[in-house]
């Protein structure tokens, strides 16, 4: 669509929509924003509660302007009707494939015309949006009401659950650019019809590295009783992190008589009936459910652990990982990971160099790898030094994030 002839931009703004800010859950969101906000004058908006961190909200806008949300939407309608009948028409074509889509829609909708309202006189100089789904909806509509050119982020859910986020190719037509942050999404932006120049590539990161464990004896003895192997794995309590397998995995190694215990950080939907299939397991005295935690006590965790583990799936709505900060956590800290091999993971998790890749999650395959890397204490250091250092190389939060500021930065046409 050709840019309208637009009012003059404020200088100083760049509008950044996430969807809840800040949620615990997305702790890698809070990293980078802060860091953005070190570098570019950003306005900060939520555009569903927030406050679920430590750091202070952003400008919330639902449910707390939801009285202002219909008089701003006739006002629209009175000013550009015709504006308003093509985001609805566009809207109409593309229907939401689920509950969730259904949700992020109508916020994202609603979100675009209190904005809408609230900066009409005012537009930012740049427009940008943390997700494909309800904070990328919201700048689609301020582009198609105001002309103001915007970017997106797309990554993991709002790419592939449900098929993805069903204004993507809306999205992707009208925004400027889209950043994602694993070279599987950004394969699957480039089949959506992105061009490659339109796609930008900054990983997440991690601001400090966990520390690191002191490096095991190479002249070691495999662990006996009754010190035990101690396995861990931090994730949300969902499908797509395969948890109910990993429990199968357990049951093998417990009848297999080996000593281990298995530490879960992490919290969500499916932690009763988790911790009930760990009692039928048998294995409840070996597992211990943590849930949610801090960053200081994943680290803790970390420093204990002798091996990570992370049996994340494609689940049957289509979510899946991209490469999950719990990963890069573990491998910061210079615990080996053993990981099921998915797309973005095996970015990170190099198979025989930066940690053990394994193409199925058949029980026995993962019961024989977790001995060996037992049973293997040089192997095990040697994993978690390469894995340390992919992370120095790759994922770090001060780097990565610069490169995402100098494009907004050049986007929003601001001075160098």
């Amino acid at each position: 669509m050709a840019r309208r002839s637009l009012p003059e931009a404020d200088p100083a703004r760049i509008l950044y929509l996430a969807t809840t800010f800040p949620r615990l859950s997305e702790t890698f969101l809070q990293r980078e924003v802060a860091h953005l906000e070190r570098l570019l004058p950003l306005e900060l908006i939520s555009l569903w509660r927030g406050g679920q961190a430590d750091r202070p909200p952003a400008t919330s806008l639902l449910p707390e302007k939801f009285a202002a949300l219909l008089p701003s939407l006739l006002t629209h309608l009175s000013r550009t009707p015709d504006r308003w009948r093509e985001v609805v028409a566009t809207a109409s074509r593309h229907p939401p494939r689920s509950f969730l889509q259904w949700q992020e829609l109508l916020l994202g909708l609603g979100a675009g015309v209190l904005l809408a309202g609230q900066n009409g006189r005012t537009p930012p100089a740049w427009v940008h949006a943390s997700w494909a789904a309800a904070p990328a909806t919201a700048a689609w509509v301020l582009h198609r009401i105001h002309g103001w050119p915007y970017s997106f982020e797309a990554h993991a859910y709002d790419l592939f659950q449900d098929g993805g986020d069903p204004l993507l190719a809306e999205k992707i037509a009208t925004a400027d650019w889209v950043r994602t942050s694993t070279m599987a999404a950004r394969r699957e932006l480039l089949e959506r019809g992105a061009r490659p120049e339109r796609v930008l590539l900054v990983r997440r990161g991690l601001p400090a590295l966990p520390p690191e464990r002191s490096p095991e004896s190479p002249a070691a003895s495999p662990p006996r009783s009754p010190r035990e192997f101690q396995l861990l794995s931090v994730g949300r309590l969902v499908p797509k992190k395969g948890f109910f397998r990993q429990l199968e995995i357990y049951a093998a190694l417990a009848r297999r008589g080996i000593q281990f215990h298995a530490t879960i950080l992490g919290d969500g939907p499916e932690r009763s009936r988790l911790a009930a299939r760990a009692r039928a397991h048998g294995i409840a005295d070996r597992v211990t459910f943590l849930g949610a935690a801090p960053n200081a006590e994943v680290f803790r965790a970390l420093a204990r652990a002798d091996l990570f583990l992370f049996t994340g799936v494609i689940a049957a709505d289509g979510n899946r990982d991209g490469l999950p900060n719990a990963v890069a956590e573990a491998m910061a800290a210079n615990v080996p990971v053993l990981a099921h091999s998915l797309p973005g993971v095996a970015e990170a998790v190099r198979d025989g160099e930066t940690g053990i890749l394994l193409p199925t999650l058949e029980v026995g395959a993962w019961a024989d790898r977790i001995l060996a890397l037992r049973n293997d204490p040089r192997e095990r250091e040697r994993l978690g030094r390469n894995a340390r250092q992919w992370v120095l190389d790759h994922f770090r939060t001060e780097e990565n994030t610069r490169a995402l500021a100098t494009r907004l930065r050049a986007s929003a046409g601001l001075d160098p």
